[in-house]
């Protein structure tokens, strides 16, 4: 019952009220009996802090990766953290995070994610080539696709491309 409350929670972007749930369902749980739906839990409880911009969100995110680094959740809990940084401005630190994901193992979606943010990463250093390559990965129905077509036609722009470039911006 508290496992379906949270997930409604989570869905209705209600993080307090999910954070509060989940609290409740990890002191009913055992650790080690319950490793499955306590890692879930507890990554799902951090998510909600980081959503509610917690004081001390990204030490909860260091140690949910520390604690468990096995975790089926320890990928996307890494995604979250290099988004929190690339939010802070900090890319190498989110840079350091994203190389060593498992890029196999992330949802259609968080590869993308993953693809737009290592293209922002390359871009910033004015790594075109590079920006270009992760941008090109990314489908035409994804909300990341204008960004990525901009990427892309700025690098032709630079590189004196210009109908390329005029092409490209035209598609936004």
């Amino acid at each position: 019952h508290k496992i379906e409350d949270a997930r409604a929670m989570l869905a209705a972007n209600r993080w307090y009220d999910a954070k509060r749930i989940l609290a409740d369902l990890m002191d009913g749980l055992d650790a080690v009996a319950d490793a499955e739906t306590y890692e879930w839990a507890a990554y799902e409880r951090v998510r909600c802090d980081v959503e509610l911009g917690t004081a001390n969100a990204e030490a909860m995110m260091l140690d949910y990766v520390g604690r468990y680094p096995a975790s089926e959740y320890a990928n996307n809990m890494n995604l979250l953290l290099a988004t929190y940084y690339l939010n802070m401005g900090s890319l190498s630190d989110a840079e350091l995070i994203l190389q060593n994901l498992k890029y196999k193992g992330l949802s259609a979606e968080d590869r993308q994610r993953y693809d737009i943010f290592m293209a922002h990463i390359c871009f910033s250093r004015a790594d075109y080539t590079g920006a270009k390559s992760y941008c090109e990965r990314i489908p035409r129905q994804s909300k990341y696709y204008p960004h990525a077509i901009y990427m892309i036609g700025y690098g032709d722009y630079v590189a004196g491309s210009y109908n390329d470039a005029k092409h490209l911006f035209r598609l936004l």
